[in-house]
């Protein structure tokens, strides 16, 4: 089963982080939203067309805890999924590694 369109729609997506770190330690709020700027298509898109479009948006934001291991840099983030339209939504927790490439 195939779609009419293979067209992809435009979106936006945004994270927000403000965060101190004292010592080895990172202590901060983080926070997302992915908007859907445009319209779907394809053989289902007709069903939206009647409401207005189905332009997907997901809002996000909660806490993160970071600590400095030597090189690298682990970080717990966990978003509180507290607005959601034409979209799955819910919470998220991710564990982060990072280092730098010298």
């Amino acid at each position: 089963m195939g779609f009419a369109s293979s067209a992809q729609p435009t979106a936006l997506a945004i994270d927000y982080t403000v965060a101190k770190t004292i010592g080895k330690w990172t202590i901060g709020l983080g926070g997302y939203q992915e908007n859907q700027l445009s319209d779907d298509s394809g053989s289902g898109a007709a069903a939206c067309a009647q409401t207005g479009g189905c332009r997907a948006s997901n809002y996000g934001i909660g806490p993160l805890l970071g600590y400095q291991l030597g090189k690298v840099k682990l970080m717990a983030i966990y978003n509180y999924g507290f607005h959601t339209t034409s979209d799955v939504g819910g919470n998220s927790f991710n564990l982060r590694l990072s280092f730098r490439f010298q």
